[in-house]
């Protein structure tokens, strides 16, 4: 594939860090949290996230050769293997940490979006990767309102 990353690579890395802080799934009871400390550790998990998808990206780049003309099979293998899987282990550490009282309905709106970008992703992995999908650009201005940043990314 050379040194340049294959259009596929970089459309859907672009969407697993959009999506990579906060989708959906799990149990979504509240614990005693503040807001201040899941804001921080919520980042921390999207950071530890993002450090995940791009290794699997390496990885997957490796294994694969031929993407400079990626096919509808490689987009739906990205997303598949690279971008859900790790959206649905960030989603669970930050759901692990419990919602803080009070900001269930924020912390729930910006996971189920996530959640619902995720979804479309896999129903249509190309779109997905040539474009962000409108869930995930609202999950990311829903975590940026509430104070997260990495997430937010």
């Amino acid at each position: 594939m050379g040194k340049r990353p294959s259009a596929l690579l970089a459309g859907a890395a672009g969407v697993a860090v959009i999506a990579a802080g906060c989708g959906g799934g799990g149990d979504s009871s509240t614990a005693s949290i503040t807001k201040a400390q899941f804001v921080k550790q919520a980042d921390a998990a999207c950071k530890k996230g993002e450090e995940r998808i791009q290794a699997d990206f390496q990885a997957y780049i490796k294994g694969h050769k031929n993407l400079s003309k990626p096919t509808e099979e490689d987009f739906a293998e990205v997303v598949e293997t690279v971008v859900a899987p790790n959206v649905e282990q960030e989603v669970s550490e930050i759901r692990a940490l419990g919602i803080p009282s009070g900001d269930e309905d924020k912390v729930e709106a910006i996971l189920d979006s996530v959640e619902e970008g995720r979804e479309e992703a896999e129903a249509d992995p190309k779109n997905a990767v040539q474009t962000t999908p409108a869930s995930l650009e609202k999950a990311k201005k829903l975590a940026k309102e509430y104070g997260l940043k990495v997430c937010a990314g």
